[in-house]
C-alpha cells in the first residue's frame, strides 16, 4: 500500500495518530490528533513529543511509550492525563522505525461511568438502610438482599445470598408465591402486593409479611423483586 493510501486511511478513521521516530520525534500526525493535541500538524512534524509535551514527562501515557520502545511490547492505556484534564485510551505499537500510537479522548465516557457509580452507591446506600426488607430473586435464588429482609429472617446478608427462596417461603403459600413468580415472568398480570409466610432461620417460626413485588433489569434478566 502507499504512502499516500496509508495516509487517507490515517486522516478518516477516528482514532487520533501519531507515528515516532527512535528518537521520540513526530513523524506523522492525522487531523484527529492534532484536535486533541491543540496543535497543527505540519508544526509537530520532526519536534521532539517531550520538548512539545514536556508536562507529560513522568505521566502514566509517558512511562508507556518508555516500556514500549525499550520492550518492544504493545501496550493498552486508559488513563487520566492531568495537564490536559483529560481521560483518554491509547494503544501503542513499537516498530524499528519507532512508535505508533493510537488514541482517543474518552473523558465524555469517563464522567458518565462516575456519574453513574455515584448515582448506584446512592442507591445503594438508600436501598441498604432501608427499614423495609428488599430483596431481588433471579432463578428463583435470592441475588441481593438488604439488612432488614436479612435480619427479619435469621440471617446475615452474606448467609443468605444465593439461597433458594423457595426454602425460605412457608410450604402453606409457596404454590401461590411461585405461580405468582412464573406467570409474572411469562407477562401475566397478577397481583403486585399480597401477603405470605417466610419461615425464620429456625425453620419453625413463620413470619408475615407484605410483598410489592415488581420487575427490574439484573444482570441482563427481567426479574421481580419484592420488599
Amino acid at each position: 500500500m502507499s504512502y499516500l493510501k496509508k495516509a487517507d486511511i490515517l486522516e478518516y478513521i477516528t482514532d487520533a495518530f501519531v507515528a515516532l521516530d527512535t528518537d521520540w520525534r513526530f513523524t506523522y500526525v492525522n487531523g484527529k490528533a492534532a484536535e486533541i493535541l491543540k496543535r497543527d500538524p505540519e508544526y509537530l512534524l520532526g519536534r521532539h513529543i517531550w520538548t512539545e509535551f514536556h508536562e507529560g514527562i513522568g505521566q502514566p501515557f509517558y512511562k508507556a511509550c518508555s516500556r514500549a520502545a525499550k520492550e518492544q511490547v504493545s501496550i493498552h492505556i486508559e488513563e487520566y492525563y492531568p495537564p490536559h484534564d483529560m481521560w483518554f485510551e491509547g494503544n501503542i505499537y513499537p516498530s524499528e522505525d519507532g512508535l505508533s500510537i493510537f488514541f482517543r479522548d474518552i473523558t465524555e465516557r469517563k464522567k458518565t461511568e462516575e456519574e453513574l457509580r455515584q448515582s448506584e452507591e446512592k442507591y445503594r446506600s438508600l436501598v441498604d438502610n432501608n427499614q423495609d426488607g428488599i430483596f431481588i430473586i433471579q432463578d428463583a435464588r435470592l441475588q441481593f438482599v438488604n439488612e432488614s429482609f436479612a435480619r427479619i429472617c435469621g440471617y446475615t446478608v452474606k448467609e443468605v445470598i444465593g439461597k433458594d427462596f423457595r426454602d425460605m417461603v412457608a410450604p402453606e403459600d409457596l404454590g401461590m408465591v411461585m405461580s405468582y413468580y412464573s406467570r409474572r415472568q411469562a407477562g401475566e398480570n397478577v397481583p403486585k402486593e399480597y401477603e405470605f409466610g417466610l419461615l425464620h432461620r429456625d425453620g419453625k417460626t413463620r413470619i408475615i409479611v407484605n410483598v410489592n413485588v415488581g420487575i427490574i433489569n439484573y444482570r441482563a434478566a427481567l426479574q421481580p423483586w419484592g420488599r
